[in-house]
């Protein structure tokens, strides 16, 4: 609360998986302490397809991260590499979300992904 106005705006982070179902058991903690940090979270996963969890529980995590005050993106992100049209696709989502948000950092936990986004760094101005 340093400003002139008494109000700070958030610095955003984006925690990024392939399946919200890494999200739900292992990233949780992390998110928390995020919040409690005072960052406003963001998260970005595949809540439809490709979780090792049920989607009753996948429905109860997008319930948690929402009364944690989490912004949450389905993200398109298939799990196979070789699919490459989707792969684009998830992609394309990701720049929609960096052209739309400055995020202070990023969280990947997809080694491919984050190279990517790694190598394209310089075309995407993350701190717009």
């Amino acid at each position: 609360m340093g400003s002139e106005t008494g109000w700070e705006k958030k610095k955003k982070v984006l925690m990024l998986a392939s399946v919200a179902s890494m999200i739900d058991q292992f990233n949780l903690p992390n998110i928390d302490l995020l919040c409690q940090m005072g960052y406003e979270v963001h998260v970005a996963c595949n809540f439809r397809e490709g979780n090792t969890c049920s989607v009753k529980r996948v429905c109860k995590l997008q319930k948690k991260l929402r009364d944690m005050h989490v912004i949450w993106y389905q993200w398109d992100c298939p799990r196979d590499i070789c699919a490459l049209a989707r792969c684009r696709k998830a992609y394309r989502q990701l720049l929609e979300l960096f052209a739309n948000h400055a995020f202070a950092w990023i969280h990947c936990h997809s080694s491919t992904l984050g190279n990517s986004i790694e190598n394209k760094q310089e075309k995407v101005d993350f701190q717009k």
